[in-house]
Order: C-alpha cells, then sequence, then structure tokens
C-alpha cells in the first residue's frame, strides 16, 4: 500500500515545499539581536489569499471571526477518551503503554467560538 500513497500524496512535491523560503528577515540579523521581524514572500494570488485579504484582518481576533464565519460547521478541534491502558513488555525489556482510545467527538468553529 505504500506506492498507492506515494502516488496519491507525491512526496516530493511535499519535500519541495517544506524548503520552499516564505519570508525573509525586514533587515540582516546581527550577532546580538534579541529580535527580528520577518516578511512574508509574494505567495502568488489564489483565492483563499484573496479573500482573506478582502476580510481586512488587522488583527487576531480579526482573522478568528472570519474563520468562524468562513468555516461555521468545518471540524477545528478533537478528542478522544481514554477508556484503558494496557502494559507491553518489549524484547528488550522496557515497558511500552498502549492506550485504548473512544471514538473522537469533534468540535466545529462555531462551538470553539462560543467557548473563546
Amino acid at each position: 500500500f505504500g506506492w498507492a500513497y506515494a502516488a496519491i500524496s507525491n512526496p516530493s512535491q511535499v519535500r519541495k515545499s517544506y524548503e520552499r523560503v516564505r519570508s525573509n528577515p525586514l533587515k540582516s540579523i546581527q550577532k546580538g539581536d534579541t529580535k527580528v521581524t520577518y516578511q512574508p514572500k509574494d505567495l502568488g494570488n489564489p483565492k483563499f489569499i484573496q479573500e482573506f485579504k478582502e476580510g481586512k484582518c488587522d488583527t487576531m481576533a480579526d482573522a478568528w471571526n472570519w474563520a468562524v464565519a468562513r468555516y461555521t460547521e468545518k471540524k477545528l478541534f478533537g478528542s478522544r477518551d481514554i477508556l484503558g491502558e494496557e502494559d507491553e513488555v518489549q524484547t528488550n525489556g522496557k515497558i511500552f503503554r498502549k492506550l485504548e482510545l473512544g471514538d473522537y467527538r469533534w468540535m466545529n468553529y462555531e462551538e470553539a467560538d462560543s467557548l473563546a
């Protein structure tokens, strides 16, 4: 099944995107500097970026409200209950604790916003 995953996920393209420079320091970093400000590089103008800019998000609160309005019913946070624990002794003598977990319980953006 590894070949199927590789065909779908295109790992070489994923690696290339990790290596891509996404921002540069506004000024050169000097020895003794205690802070640095980065300027994001232009990543083009995909629809998502256009919509975000049109939202005029000047603060983190603005960005959060924009995301809540856009993704109201989408899953945001997931958690699982611990139903039990089991200790498994490895061949090297170390104990590995396995958790038995319940189903995921999801919270959407709107539910998270009501808690914030």
